[in-house]
């Protein structure tokens, strides 16, 4: 009798392997700074956690507060045909990059009065981003769970904030509690709106680590911040998730009593009408342009590298998404990269300084892997692993019928979910362009459109920082739509 110790089948568990130890290469890479760990001799850094906490809380609550009322905006207009528009313009805040959606919101704001930059500022900014996308999230989770709960409340004569309340403390808990757990993290590892908005590193621990970061000497500092941080945001994980979460109700759909109320939409739909205008407002669009023209070899050049940007990116999570497609067995990595999150940017951005390649071809390589990295498992979560998961049956069909793992990946995972994942190379390439905080730490002062847009806001020449914005959105939506006509493309030939 022979025993194989060594099965063909083990090869296609290696794709998924590799990508899992790409993602957490930054994290070993930083354990090696440990012997250089410094921790502030000062008491400073106690009051910025503190400040930290303190805004990521009070962002938090009034997000959720504001969410569940949107959401009775939304659930109003679900059976509309053209609700998927809707829902589509309400969460743009969140999908807009934060340099685009600050720079278009305090523009706006500056034609009535000054926009005052601090700890308010900071806090409205973060409610302005995800409460649209929060509150599709709760009209999503009504219209599932609560149809026959509504029914029994508007017969029994409850009241539309009694019925709202009661759901929150029992239904809707669950769902409650992983949305506040995942919006706080958000928030309180956030350094792209702090950067923008904070005007100071005492209200933000990613701020504060991001000051440091820019002198060698406090290198040893920032470790052991970077340190603290990704133990905090491992505590809050373990607090949220350690235990098992009560299951969700689900109902058959219907017509909802007691929650929608148009009035509410209002405030879902208020900050996308306000960004969107912003990007409108500009004074003496004459003379602007034409010095935002004067500009041109720098902008020259900063337009070349967010192309390779955007290019680059794409290709490496296309690369990635169909690794995991490759390694569909391997349910123990997907599960792992769905749950994978980096606990800052500040983290992968300090051990990139620490890669001494400091050329234009060495910092295009950083952003471009460093944001591969970044990206990758959100947008895996988002679609890349429902895509795969939507085709289980399939695969363990030809399982039964003694198919091979190639030829289900070349028959079956490849062509059913090839154009999904071209969408998520291009929704990466699209976030990529736009980002700027990474792009910021590993810059070595070289440029690309986001860092360029963000030096005329930092300097508050907000019109010429709307034209920017302008040029980034235009290439950023240029990029995206490469990598949907190339899946439309690569379709097409295949079908001729």
């Amino acid at each position: 009798m022979k025993i194989r110790f060594f099965s063909k089948d083990v090869v296609f568990h290696l794709p998924a392997a590799l990508i899992s130890l790409l993602l957490l290469a930054p994290l070993v890479l930083f354990l090696f700074q440990f012997d250089s760990l410094s921790f502030p001799k000062d008491s400073e850094f106690l009051s910025v956690i503190g400040w930290t906490f303190f805004q990521a809380i009070v962002s938090t609550c009034i997000i959720l507060f504001l969410s569940l009322l949107g959401a009775r905006g939304l659930v109003a207009l679900s059976f509309k045909k053209y609700y998927f528009f809707i829902e589509a313009f309400v969460i743009m805040p969140g999908l807009l990059p934060p340099l685009i959606l600050v720079t278009s919101v305090t523009h706006f704001i500056e034609f009535f009065s000054p926009f005052p930059f601090g700890l308010r500022a900071l806090i409205f900014f973060q409610v302005f981003t995800y409460t649209g996308l929060c509150s599709v999230v709760f009209s999503r989770i009504f219209k599932n769970e609560i149809v026959l709960l509504s029914e029994w409340a508007y017969v029994h004569g409850l009241s539309s904030w009694k019925f709202l309340k009661h759901i929150s403390q029992t239904v809707l808990k669950k769902d409650l509690k992983v949305l506040m757990t995942l919006v706080f993290v958000s928030v309180f590892t956030s350094l792209s709106l702090p950067l923008l908005t904070a005007g100071g590193q005492a209200i933000s621990l990613e701020f504060f680590i991001y000051e440091k970061l820019k002198n060698p000497d406090l290198w040893p500092i920032a470790s052991a911040l970077i340190l603290i941080q990704t133990l905090i945001v491992f505590f809050i994980y373990i607090q949220a998730f350690s235990y098992p979460l009560a299951s969700s109700f689900h109902f058959h759909s219907g017509k909802i009593y007691l929650i929608p109320n148009k009035n509410f939409l209002l405030i879902p739909l208020l900050p996308s009408v306000i960004s969107l205008f912003g990007l409108f407002f500009i004074s003496d669009f004459k003379k602007n342009l034409y010095q935002f023209l004067e500009l041109s070899p720098i902008l020259w050049e900063a337009f070349l590298s967010t192309l390779w940007i955007g290019l680059g990116v794409g290709s490496l999570v296309l690369f990635f998404l169909t690794m995991m497609s490759l390694s569909f067995q391997s349910l123990i990595f997907r599960k792992f990269v769905v749950a994978y999150m980096y606990p800052g940017v500040t983290l992968l951005g300090f051990v990139c300084l620490t890669i001494p390649f400091y050329s234009k071809e060495g910092v295009l390589l950083k952003w471009i892997i460093g944001l591969s990295l970044l990206l990758f498992p959100i947008v895996y979560r988002l679609r890349g692993e429902l895509m795969l998961e939507k085709l289980k049956d399939q695969v363990e069909v030809v399982r039964l019928l003694g198919g091979k793992w190639f030829f289900i990946f070349r028959k079956i995972l490849w062509p059913q979910s090839r154009s999904i994942f071209f969408l998520c190379s291009g929704i990466a390439a699209f976030l990529a362009c736009g980002d700027f905080a990474y792009s910021l730490i590993v810059s070595q002062g070289h440029w690309n459109l986001a860092l360029f847009t963000y030096d005329l806001f930092s300097s508050y020449r907000l019109d010429l920082a709307v034209l920017g914005s302008w040029v980034l959105l235009f290439l950023s939506f240029l990029v995206l739509l490469f990598w949907v006509g190339v899946a439309f493309v690569f379709d097409k030939k295949l079908n001729l």
